[in-house]
């Protein structure tokens, strides 16, 4: 909404049950008559529409200026790839940084001072206790009841009934699975014994339609050696430490299980919105020693990162989220 502050445009929301199967044509002559004859449109969720590649691809041709979002990867590449080739630029958004979560709280303490160092050190616990949706952060939503609903709503609406899966049982178990099991490894062949399918494929697909949602994201094991790469075993992240504590079967508390997430985040994020180069993995030698994370830039290995209170270099982990030098 900030890109378009001071601009004149009309907002529809398609996850009004109402609106998604309203006749699209007569959709427009009805923000017209709400907002005017504007040439910008706001239109969310629009993922949730049977037929909304064409309606948009009218729009287009009408003149009109679209900003149009959706809370799953394939209407972010794949779809608008096929249909709007060369005439979209794809944003992907994350939850809230750690940076953006102490705006929020109004932090303006000198990080400098033992009080400021404290406070930001408050302010991590919280924001690895409650994540960085904005619903939770800024409109102070309960963290257990919205952030369980929101994983659950994905799972029945962007995945179940968007793909239509026969197996309904199954992936929901497997969400809760994986959720349960967060920077642990999974093994296709291990998952697809357990929930009794016959076929591996099945089980990818599973996985895959579940990081499309951006509820999870895997990292392959680095090797030199591309097919040992695609055959690792796959470590397991969610996209918020908040979804985790509000859903995942847990029986300890585990908070360097909730660190290392914490940075997979970070390091996805920083991937994509400034080192669009960067390959992620983690590392393990043949002895199975164990590096939390690989960055690999170009042909070079830039980092290893592993991940305790002090990590990179001995620089504190929140020094490190907020970009900072020791």
């Amino acid at each position: 909404m900030l890109l378009l502050k001071n601009r004149n445009f009309g907002y529809v929301n398609f996850d009004e049950r109402e609106l998604i199967k309203t006749n699209l044509d007569n959709l427009l002559s009805g923000v017209k008559e709400v907002y005017g004859d504007v040439k910008i449109l706001f239109l969310d969720e629009i993922q949730n529409v049977e037929g909304w590649e064409l309606f948009v691809n009218s729009l287009q041709r009408k003149g009109y200026n679209l900003i149009i979002t959706g809370s799953n990867a394939k209407l972010l590449s794949k779809e608008l790839a096929t249909h709007l080739t060369g005439r979209h630029i794809p944003l992907e958004i994350f939850p809230f940084s750690f940076r953006e979560f102490l705006l929020s709280r109004d932090f303006k303490e000198d990080l400098k001072t033992t009080k400021g160092e404290s406070l930001v050190k408050h302010y991590l616990e919280e924001y690895l206790n409650i994540g960085g949706f904005p619903e939770v952060v800024v409109k102070k939503e309960n963290p257990n009841i919205y952030l369980r609903n929101l994983f659950y709503d994905i799972v029945e609406k962007d995945i179940i009934a968007r793909y239509k899966i026969v197996f309904k049982s199954v992936i929901r178990e497997l969400a809760i699975t994986l959720i349960s099991n967060f920077t642990n490894y999974i093994s296709l062949k291990k998952l697809k014994e357990k929930f009794g399918l016959g076929s591996g494929h099945t089980i990818k697909n599973y996985l895959d339609y579940l990081k499309e949602t951006y509820l999870f994201f895997f990292l392959n094991k680095f090797s030199f050696k591309p097919i040992e790469i695609e055959k690792s075993n796959k470590k397991i992240y969610c996209i918020d430490t908040g979804i985790i504590n509000s859903v995942a079967i847990r029986f300890s508390e585990n908070k360097g299980k909730f660190l290392e997430n914490l940075v997979a985040i970070e390091l996805l994020r920083r991937k994509n919105y400034w080192f669009n180069n960067w390959e992620i993995y983690y590392f393990k030698d043949y002895q199975q020693n164990e590096v939390d994370f690989l960055i690999k830039e170009n042909l070079k290995i830039k980092q290893l990162i592993q991940v305790t209170n002090k990590i990179i270099k001995c620089i504190s982990l929140w020094k490190w989220l907020l970009r900072l030098k020791e």
